[in-house]
């Protein structure tokens, strides 16, 4: 009886399209595991043994940081304005791959720059929150793409903060007060970054 419908082309798309955005979803998250990963590899060696270059050579620490910054912005210009390339396989995974232990470098030399107790905060909060997030974001009726501009500000807050603590930690400041702002600053920057995961997979 349901054949003689004609829903069934219409049932089938829909059923079809959602398999193929859940396929969609996986791979993106997929690599985005890969990626955390090998972040969080590279970072803790560099945390771990960049100690001693810190404290007998800084200016070599922060030569290489605004280096790996630099590729990382280059390489941010290159998937905006060429967005073509990201098509393009293998040149696509070449560029991501670069990209990535480029800001795993970024993120090792920053971490320097902080107290272990700002970033081992930052670890265990983004790491207990991603996963409900990203279940929440799946189950979830609420829409909240509309927030991608306010995000984008938030982000940008966070930077121009950032920076300012890193330059407050290279010229030396420390105490008790400033390694509570290292500390709220984390938080804070684990709650941006995961709010932006829920508006980044709504939008995918």
């Amino acid at each position: 009886a349901t054949g003689l419908t004609g829903n069934e082309p219409d049932e089938l798309s829909g059923i079809s399209d959602k398999v193929v955005r859940h396929g969609f979803v996986k791979k993106v998250y997929s690599i985005l595991f890969v990626q955390l990963t090998v972040t969080t590899l590279i970072a803790g060696l560099i945390t771990r043994s960049g100690d001693d270059m810190a404290k007998s050579d800084p200016n070599t620490v922060t030569m290489l940081l605004f280096f790996s910054m630099a590729v990382v912005v280059s390489m941010g210009f290159v998937f905006c304005c060429c967005p073509d390339t990201m098509r393009r396989s293998p040149l696509n995974y070449a560029l991501l791959s670069v990209f990535t232990v480029a800001e795993a470098v970024m993120v090792g030399f920053t971490c320097l720059q902080y107290t272990q107790e700002s970033v081992l905060v930052t670890l265990g909060i983004t790491a207990a929150v991603v996963l409900s997030l990203t279940l929440f974001t799946f189950q979830t009726k609420y829409d909240f793409s509309g927030l991608a501009p306010y995000m984008f500000v938030l982000v940008t807050v966070m930077c121009g903060l950032g920076f300012v603590l890193m330059i407050g930690s290279m010229l030396g400041l420390h105490g008790e007060a400033w390694k509570a702002m290292n500390l709220v600053y984390a938080a804070l920057g684990a709650l941006v970054f995961s709010a932006y995961l829920v508006v980044d997979t709504q939008m995918i």
